[in-house]
């Protein structure tokens, strides 16, 4: 397990505490699936820990995790198109 410092962790936990609710809501209001919706947003905070170095430095820390959600969100409707393209309906 890649270590972390601690400063970092505090700096990301305060975004998720802070940007969650939000990101949530934009994330529902696409996906108009709450189940999706909160997966596409604890991917968000998944990358950010992965990307941590890139997300931190970043000028705008909250503007990268709109960004990061949109490619996520684009994934999961992609992903939901095609499985409804591939569905034969009963």
């Amino acid at each position: 397990m890649l270590k972390r410092d601690p400063d970092e962790l505090k700096a990301i936990e305060y975004y998720f505490k802070s940007e969650y609710k939000a990101l949530l809501s934009y994330a529902r209001h696409i996906l108009m699936n709450d189940g999706l919706a909160e997966d596409a947003v604890q991917d968000t905070f998944q990358t950010a820990m992965k990307k941590s170095e890139a997300f931190l430095s970043s000028p705008d820390p909250v503007g990268w995790l709109y960004e990061a959600l949109k490619n996520i969100l684009r994934h999961a409707l992609r992903d939901r198109q095609r499985y409804l393209r591939n569905t034969v309906p009963l």
